[in-house]
C-alpha cells in the first residue's frame, strides 16, 4: 500500500512541474536577441522534392545552417525557408519522453508546412546555454517574420496546435 501511495505521489509531482527543472513553470519567452533523423517538410532540390515526416536531430553547426547563426548576428535572423519548432530535450527527461510522441504527430500533421527539430541539452550545452534554457522540454517556435517564443515543460497536442496557429497563422495554408 505504501509503495502504490508513493508512485501516485511521484507521478502528481513530476505532471504538477510537467518540467525537468526546479523552479520553472510552463512559461513563455519571446527572444529578443541583441546521427540526424528525417523531417516533416518538402524541400527542392534539383527540382526533386524530399518529403520529411520526422523531427530531425540537429547538432550546433546545423542549427547555425538552418535556424539562426548566432556567431554571426546579435540580432535574430531566421536562416530557414519555413518555419520550424525546436524541441530542447535529454534522453534521461521523463516529460521530454512524454511530449516526444505528440512533437512525431505534429511533425507528420503538419508536414510541408512547418520543420520539426530536436536538439539535445546534453550533447549541445552551447545553444541551451545561449536561449537560457533552463528547464527542457522547451519548445521554441521560430516564424519567417519576428523573433521566436520559447515555451517550457509539457505540452498537449491540443495547446501545441493553438501555440502554431497563433504563431505560425500567416504561414500556414489549409487545402
Amino acid at each position: 500500500m505504501k509503495y502504490i501511495l508513493l508512485r501516485i505521489t511521484l507521478l502528481i509531482i513530476v505532471i504538477n512541474f510537467g518540467a525537468c527543472s526546479s523552479n520553472n513553470k510552463n512559461d513563455n519567452k519571446e527572444i529578443n536577441s541583441s546521427s540526424n533523423n528525417i523531417n516533416n517538410s518538402y524541400v527542392k532540390e534539383n527540382q526533386e522534392v524530399k518529403i520529411f515526416n520526422k523531427p530531425e536531430k540537429i547538432n550546433n553547426q546545423q542549427f547555425i545552417e538552418k535556424v539562426f547563426n548566432y556567431k554571426k548576428y546579435s540580432k535574430w535572423v531566421y536562416e530557414g525557408k519555413e518555419p520550424c519548432i525546436i524541441d530542447f530535450y535529454a534522453d534521461w527527461c521523463a516529460p521530454c519522453k512524454m511530449s516526444a510522441p505528440i512533437y512525431e504527430s505534429l511533425a507528420i500533421e503538419y508536414s510541408g508546412k512547418i520543420r520539426f527539430y530536436k536538439i539535445n541539452t546534453d550533447s549541445e550545452p552551447e545553444l541551451a546555454n545561449y536561449f537560457k534554457i533552463k528547464a527542457i522540454p522547451s519548445f521554441m517556435f521560430c516564424p519567417m517574420q519576428g523573433n521566436p517564443e520559447i515555451y517550457s515543460g509539457f505540452i498537449s497536442k491540443d495547446e501545441f496546435k493553438q501555440i502554431i496557429n497563433r504563431i505560425f497563422k500567416e504561414n500556414l495554408t489549409y487545402n
